[in-house]
């Protein structure tokens, strides 16, 4: 009996126990009820709040992974919003006194709070920056398939008509060639082994012109595929994305060049339109994805060619 009085005593008076509780909560409230040892025979420590300098350090410490991984660009934005978060943190920690203050009663932040603030931000910022991304690169695919698309038909189109004016010219002067022949053939013989002479070279001239014509046609088929590549590509689009890069305040110049492009063809524009009148032309969503997809590219007037080109 004495060596284990011995050993309580011992016990006693070496032994120290350390418990923590969080002020949030009546967690505390009802065990302090329940067990009043823990007010009676303890020593109560308040911590204080973390200081501004101390949160802005801790925060620093979990940003250091965004910057590593690209998601946060430089130092000097990774420490405003180190700061920011301090500054959120230690606002809360003003209206809690205030509330204190009005309300007689408490509301606490704990240290924990800020560690999740953190994790939040970094969470969010990770995914709203994947989602961005994603939606960037699909629309710069469907852009740059839409404008190698146009450029392609332009010069197809181009080189088609600078052919059939062609054939024309040769047709008529063949018509015009066979006359005089068929007028001079009573005076001359050999008059008429010219005309037939020029008549042949003229044929010769008018299936070449007609082979050429031919190998245009097999130029414009093979676009087609091309063509309808694009298509598929607007068929992706939806009036999300119309809304999203309606909201773009200083957009890449390729996407105003494209928009204003899609005024020359879709809106018979006179002029380019500038960023401004894009928006208005963008101002129906629904209305202009559906003005794209029923777009037939084998009808342009030759003036929207024009206007488009320039």
């Amino acid at each position: 009996d004495s060596l284990f009085q011995f050993f309580v005593d011992r016990v006693r008076k070496h032994l120290h126990l350390i418990l923590c509780h969080s002020p949030v909560g009546s967690t505390f409230r009802v065990r302090g009820r329940k067990f009043p040892a823990l007010v009676s025979c303890m020593c109560l420590d308040v911590f204080h709040p973390w200081p501004s300098n101390a949160l802005v350090g801790v925060a620093q410490r979990f940003l250091v992974k965004l910057r590593r991984t690209g998601n946060i660009s430089d130092d000097a934005l990774s420490s405003s919003v180190a700061a920011h978060m301090a500054e959120v943190h230690m606002s809360i920690n003003d209206a809690n006194w205030r509330f204190l203050q009005e309300e007689r009663r408490y509301n606490s932040t704990t240290p924990k709070s800020f560690l999740e603030l953190i994790h939040f931000y970094m969470d969010m910022l990770t995914d709203k920056q994947s989602v961005v991304g994603f939606n960037l690169q699909r629309l710069e695919k469907g852009l740059d398939i839409m404008q190698a698309v146009q450029e392609n038909v332009a010069s197809l189109r181009t080189t088609l008509q600078e052919t059939v004016a062609e054939v024309e010219q040769k047709r008529e002067e063949t018509e015009e060639l066979i006359q005089q022949v068929k007028l001079a053939s009573a005076n001359a013989a050999e008059e008429r082994l010219v005309a037939n002479g020029e008549e042949e070279k003229c044929a010769n001239m008018a299936a070449e012109a007609q082979q050429f014509q031919n190998e245009a046609d097999q130029e414009l088929n093979e676009a087609m595929p091309a063509m309808e590549n694009a298509r598929k590509a607007i068929d992706c689009l939806d009036k999300k994305e119309i809304q999203e890069l309606k909201s773009l305040q200083k957009p890449p110049l390729e996407c105003v060049d494209v928009c204003a492009a899609c005024g020359f063809l879709l809106k018979h524009e006179k002029r380019k339109l500038d960023w401004k009148g894009c928006v208005r032309m963008m101002n129906n969503p629904h209305l202009f994805l559906e003005d794209v997809k029923s777009f037939d590219a084998k009808r342009i007037p030759d003036q929207v060619l024009i206007n488009t080109d320039m």
